[in-house]
Formats: structure tokens, sequence, C-alpha cells
């Protein structure tokens, strides 16, 4: 890798996966990395760079499998080459792949512009529940201060979904003074066929029992061990994430749902179809609180996916039915897809 451009020469040992290179005498080092399909592990005459090839095979592994660490990695290049365990490339490793990331970042909000993408909204991500954050003060050592904020704007902050962490009491109350025995938007089973259950209480018994999601907020209780205990997500029908939030110190409670209907109501207006494995129950809270009146008034719903209704009553399975009519509707739905990338630490 030598180059043309002026400057004082650089000696250079490259990481690839089946081989190593010690570069010629070349000029503005990092650029000649970079042209050369390297990077160096430090801003100014590095002595160790690592090929865009190797991070990109760490970054394909990892999303499809979280728990491959670095250190992983950089021991399985030192076995490609019959080398030993090389510790200090595991730092070298670690910080020269949050540059590659930032990189990509680069080029993706590039390519978003020219393609004028760049407005807000435009969204497609990848979450599940295995992104689980152990609290710093069940670890040894120093808990490393942490200061990156998300570049994406469809990630809700703490803040806005805590605004919504006494709704699911406030709806009992209103449900209470109106004189429900429960909150509002139990089904009338009256008159569907082979229905198994008497009363709309005892039909709202039967999907409190076998959701957990559906049951009171203080059965939510998630380890102490986990600060996060992972993500709610809102994804289009096409499969592409619209909002998400970090689930915090909990299981999954009813101000995670309520969170991302305000977003959605805020962004997309009327007129939406919202399937959730406990839609039924969910929607009794929403009717009591303080998004009730806005989400009647732009006309959002609320289901129970065809893969979830065999689990609960019949009329929750009735009403799901009737709504395959609503063709107007925009439809969204919760569910929990694999890992993003996220910058790493060694």
């Amino acid at each position: 890798m030598s180059g043309e451009a002026e400057g004082t020469a650089f000696d250079i040992f490259a990481v690839d996966f089946f081989g190593e290179r010690h570069p010629a005498a070349s000029t503005k080092t990092n650029v000649a990395l970079v042209q050369g399909g390297y990077l160096g592990t430090a801003p100014v005459n590095p002595s160790v760079a690592i090929s865009f090839q190797v991070f990109e095979t760490y970054r394909q592994y990892h999303r499809v499998c979280p728990r491959l660490s670095v250190q992983a990695h950089v021991r399985a290049l030192c076995h490609l080459h019959r080398v030993p365990y090389w510790k200090s490339l595991v730092e070298q490793f670690s910080n020269t792949y949050d540059v590659y990331l930032s990189i990509l970042h680069g080029i993706d909000t590039r390519v978003r512009t020219v393609l004028k993408q760049d407005t807000p909204d435009w969204l497609t991500m990848d979450g599940n529940q295995s992104l689980k954050l152990v609290d710093s003060a069940f670890r040894n050592g120093t808990a490393l201060l942490d200061s990156r904020c998300a570049r994406t704007d469809f990630w809700l902050t703490p803040e806005q979904v805590d605004h919504f962490k006494d709704e699911v009491g406030q709806a009992k109350k209103a449900a209470a003074e109106q004189g429900n025995a429960g909150p509002a938007g139990d089904v009338d089973v009256e008159g569907v066929a082979g229905e198994d259950v008497s009363s709309p209480e005892e039909a709202a018994s039967i999907c409190v029992e076998r959701w957990k999601n559906a049951g009171p907020e203080a059965r939510k209780k998630m380890f102490a061990l986990f600060a996060v205990s992972g993500v709610f997500v809102c994804l289009c029908r096409h499969g592409h994430i619209l909002i998400m939030c970090d689930m915090i110190r909990s299981g999954e409670l009813m101000k995670y749902a309520l969170a991302i209907i305000n977003k959605l109501l805020e962004v997309y207006g009327p007129d939406i179809l919202v399937g959730y494995d406990i839609g039924c129950e969910f929607s009794k809270t929403l009717e009591h609180s303080s998004l009730g009146p806005r989400a009647t008034e732009e006309r959002l719903k609320c289901i129970v996916p065809a893969f979830h209704e065999h689990s609960h009553n019949r009329g929750d399975r009735y009403r799901t039915r009737l709504c395959t009519e609503f063709a107007p509707f925009r439809r969204f739905h919760r569910s929990e897809p694999s890992t993003p990338d996220r910058p790493t630490s060694a």
C-alpha cells in the first residue's frame, strides 16, 4: 500500500483473515490504509491496522449472535494465523470497531440525503428481548460512563415512557367511577356460538390468566440483576420498525404500549389498527387513559393478531375476524425481531 502524497513514511502490521502484510513506505497513513481496505487502530501513526472485511464479518456475526464478544473474535483470528493470543488486540479492535460503525453511519446518512430520505420517521431496525443490560451494581470494576445518544428518532426516551407510568391506576379509577365491574372494553359475548364463558367479566379473566402481560402491573417484575430487561417495539405490516423503547427494570408494562400509541397518533394520525397479543385488555386501559379521547377521535382500534387469538376467549376471536373488513385501516403490531448493530467496548 504505497501512496504518492507528500508526507513521512510509515511501517505497519496489517491484520486480515488469511494473511498479514507489512506495507511498503507510504504517506498520509490512515488515508493510504483506507484506500487499501484497512483501518488503523490509532488516529495518528498507527502500528496496527485491521481490514474492513474483518470488521464487517464481526458485525454480521454479532447481529445474529449478540453474545459473540470482541475477545472471542480476536481469539479466532489468532487461531487462524496460528499465533498466541494477542491480548492487546482486543482493546485495539474494540475501539476501532466503533470508528468503523461511525463510518457506516456516515455513509448511510449521505445516501439517505441523496435519496431525500433524511426526514424524520423513515425507520427500519431490529431488536429483541435478549437485549438485556446487567446493572453495574452487580458487576466488578468501575462503571464506564456512556454519554452516547441514539442517532435515530424512533427511540422513545425513558422520560417519554414514564409520562404514562400512572395511567393504569387512573384507568381503573375511572372505570370504577363509571360503575363498571372492570375497565371498559369487555367483549359482548351474547350470541357468539360456542362461547365457553358466561359473562364478559369471566371472558376477560380468561385472557388475564393465559397472558402474563395482561395481568396486574405488580406481577410484571424483573430480576434486579438487569437494568434493562429488553425492548418494546412496534412494526408496520412490512416488518419495518416504527417505534421502540427500552423496558427498564420491569416486564411488559402498559406504559410502554401507551407511549408507543401516543407516538403513533402524533406521527401517523387517524385510522390505525393495532395488533397486540393482549389487545383486548390493553384497549380497556387505553380507553380510560389520557389518550382515550384522542384515540377515539382518531378511530384507533386494537385487535388480537390471528397467531395469538387461539389463546383468547371466543369473543376476542370473533371481534378480530370482524376487523378483517377494516380495509382503510393501516395495521401496526408489536413484535420481537433480532439484534441491531451497537457500538462495543472492551
